[in-house]
């Protein structure tokens, strides 16, 4: 079945190709956005239309996107900590992940002043690469992957999300979910495992909101680095409000499951370990207090990393 694509629709992959190719003359622009929307109708004329109203009609244009301003790492980041932001419209990060799983995939943007990885750093033994030990040439892992790789192994984070302008972030989730996090890496490192990389998707999302990363953004990110979207293993988006009211019920029945183990396993910990009482909260009758931005699934952290450095 063929569509006419909405202008937005349009400019939501024209922005981005722009951005990393500004050199693309409009019958190639064009060939692309067919490639990746096979059911478009979409002439030359229309696009170049849409191009021109936008400022994206020259090779001038263009480049002005991708060009790095040279003042790009100066100045303060936004904020020197994250701090929890529910969704807009109240949705769950697997209600919202649903929803961007039907959008087209976005070409990845933010990461693309690291460049290729520089493997003649490894041989000086530089800072940096020690995670060069498994990371070899002819493993096939991206450029974007192997910029991570050196991230995760040489800062007390464990994941670069990246954001706008010239700062990106250092993502850390609460302790239990860290020991999973890491363990679904592990899965869609060797085994290019989609579900794992969905889990780690959904859990990055609930930092993502908290530092201005667009859903579509993070998932351009995990795509360009392990080659594959990790939305292929999330579920479709409800149709009806029915739908909707049972996904919101089964996300608040999974929190309630997850707060409940969670406790349980404190109330354990504290028996076990008297120091661990320092790190959490106890009413006047000796129970846990769960506090949902702390031990909640969602609970993360991030910190500004600058643009242009592999250090946090």
């Amino acid at each position: 079945m063929t569509t006419n694509p909405s202008e937005e629709e349009v400019l939501y992959i024209l922005r981005p190709l722009r951005h990393i190719e500004p050199s693309l003359g409009v019958h190639k622009v064009l060939a692309i956005l067919k490639e990746r929307n096979p059911s478009w109708i979409l002439s030359e004329k229309r696009l170049r239309d849409i191009m021109k109203r936008y400022g994206l009609e020259t090779v001038a244009a263009a480049a002005s996107l991708s060009a790095v301003p040279e003042q790009y790492n100066i100045g303060p980041p936004p904020f020197e900590q994250s701090d929890p932001r529910p969704h807009p419209k109240g949705w769950s990060v697997t209600l919202e992940a649903s929803y961007e799983k039907v959008r087209p995939l976005q070409p990845f943007v933010r990461g693309q002043f690291l460049g290729p990885f520089d493997w003649s750093k490894v041989d000086a033994k530089k800072r940096g690469y020690k995670m060069m030990a498994f990371a070899k040439p002819g493993r096939g892992f991206s450029d974007a992957l192997l910029h991570q790789l050196d991230y995760k192994a040489n800062s007390d984070r464990i994941y670069r999300l990246y954001g706008s302008g010239g700062w990106d972030w250092g993502f850390t989730p609460n302790a239990d979910m860290r020991i999973l996090f890491d363990e679904m890496f592990a899965k869609a490192l060797a085994n290019k495992d989609t579900g794992a990389l969905y889990f780690m998707y959904l859990r990055l999302l609930a930092a993502a909101r908290q530092v201005d990363v667009s859903a579509a953004d993070l998932r351009a990110q995990l795509h360009a680095e392990y080659g594959f979207d990790p939305l292929n293993a999330a579920p479709n988006p409800p149709k009806t409000e029915a739908e909707v009211a049972a996904w919101h019920e089964r996300d608040e029945r999974n929190r309630l499951t997850y707060r409940e183990e969670k406790m349980r396993m404190l109330q354990d910990l504290i028996k076990l370990e008297p120091r661990a009482l320092k790190h959490v909260k106890l009413d006047e009758s000796g129970r846990v207090i769960y506090d949902e931005d702390i031990q909640g699934i969602d609970a993360v952290f991030c910190v500004p990393v600058r643009k242009q450095r592999d250090s946090p």
